[in-house]
Formats: C-alpha cells, structure tokens, sequence
C-alpha cells in the first residue's frame, strides 16, 4: 500500500539521518580526543618551557651575583695594588735614602780617619 511504501521511504530517510548524525558524532569524538591530546601535549611543554625558564632565571641571577662580587673584588683589589703601590715607592725612596746615609757616612768615616793621622 501506499502508506506502507510512504512509512517505509520516511523509515529510510530517519536511518539515513541518524547514521549520518551518528558518524558526525564519531567524527566530533575523534576530533575532541585529538584536541585534548595536543592540548595536554601542549600543556607538558609549556610545563616544561616553565620549568628551563626558572631555571635559566635562577643561573642568570646567580651569574649576575657572581659578576657583581667579581666586580667588588677587582674593585678592592686595585685600591689594595694602589696602596701598595704607594707603600712600594715609599720604601724603594727609604732604601735609597739610607744609601745614600750609609754612603755618606762611610765616606765621612774615612775622612775623619785620614785628618787624624
């Protein structure tokens, strides 16, 4: 009968749509589990760019300690080198000054030694 065959056509066209609906479905599953899946690789990387981050922070703040102290310590260790610089002179102008005093008085010694005979 024509019912029937009406039902039957309105029957196929349903299954038709809820199998493509079903496959669409299928195809949204795998698409969400192929977004999480980058999602939480994503996460991990950005979890681990995080983590270098830190760590690259914390050596580049220790460097820059380092450096700093370096600094300080070259700093200090040419006021040091000025002063014993200056101390250095002092006593190369002390040494050659009581040469210059023994020498003198030796010669006077002598002198002194010649006009007594």
């Amino acid at each position: 009968s024509a019912a029937h065959s009406l039902q039957q056509t309105e029957l196929n066209s349903l299954r038709q749509e809820l199998q493509i609906t079903n496959q669409h479905r299928l195809h949204m599953e795998a698409t969400r589990s192929s977004l999480l899946t980058q999602l939480a690789d994503r996460e991990q990387s950005l979890d681990q760019f995080r983590h270098t981050h830190e760590r690259m922070s914390k050596l580049n703040r220790d460097m820059s300690a380092s450096f700093s102290k370096l600094q300080m310590d070259y700093i200090t260790s040419t006021k040091e080198l000025e002063r014993l610089n200056g101390v250095e002179e002092r006593l190369v102008w002390s040494e050659r000054r009581l040469e210059e005093y023994v020498d003198d008085s030796d010669d006077g010694g002598d002198d002194g030694g010649t006009e007594a005979n």
